[in-house]
């Protein structure tokens, strides 16, 4: 049987995107390209170590905000649940891709950060994808500092310790960005971080924490 993609090489792989046998050539190559992968393709994550060892970020976004290890355990709760709403946002946006997940992220830095200077803009992402993501974590970060003001009376996050969550989230991204069209490998990091349901199945995958 040939390759249900190339139709010339022997196809040795199932593939579960395609329903059929592919490849490796075409596997690899076409992965995460123009083969929209199910998070669990026992290949895709094979592929990841791979990915991340190649991988060289560059200088990160918004290096100048510094959310680091002290903070982190002190707002432990805070970047948890900005992570998981990062997550079960992204997987509710049939087609979302990483780059929609750091779109959305980068849009949400910018509104937190007005918010902490004393004004607000709500800064949209060009990507209806990244848009919707960007408002659903939105709304949950509002609900979580609503219910926390009806239980204390009064907010103890602040917008700077949000944006502060967000923009390791968007560091994390960043690092996990394994440069393809379709990649998703940020999007199988939290998946398995938070257990995030996740309709293609569990993805194994370990966080890289950007600068420790």
């Amino acid at each position: 049987m040939t390759c249900a993609i190339c139709d010339t090489r022997k196809g040795k792989r199932s593939c579960p995107a395609k329903s059929a046998k592919i490849c490796p050539g075409c596997c690899g190559s076409q992965r995460e390209v123009s083969i929209v992968c199910p998070l669990d393709c026992k290949y895709l994550l094979e592929a990841r170590e791979r990915d991340f060892s190649r991988n060289e970020p560059g200088e990160l976004p918004y290096s100048d905000i510094d959310a680091d290890n002290s903070f982190l355990r002190e707002r432990e709760l805070l970047v948890d649940a900005t992570g998981r709403a990062v997550g079960e946002a992204s997987l509710s946006v049939a087609g979302a891709t990483d780059a929609d997940v750091r779109d959305a992220l980068d849009a949400l830095v910018q509104t937190y950060k007005t918010l902490s200077g004393g004004i607000y803009y709500d800064v949209k992402p060009e990507s209806s994808f990244a848009r919707s993501i960007a408002d659903s974590v939105k709304a949950t970060i509002e609900e979580l500092r609503k219910a926390e003001t009806e239980e204390s009376g009064l907010t103890q996050t602040r917008d700077s310790d949000v944006m502060k969550a967000l923009v390791f989230w968007l560091h994390a991204a960043t690092v996990h960005d394994n440069r393809r069209a379709r990649g998703r490998a940020f999007l199988s990091l939290l998946v398995n971080q938070f257990g995030v349901e996740n309709p293609a199945g569990s993805a194994a995958s370990q966080l890289i924490v950007p600068g420790v």
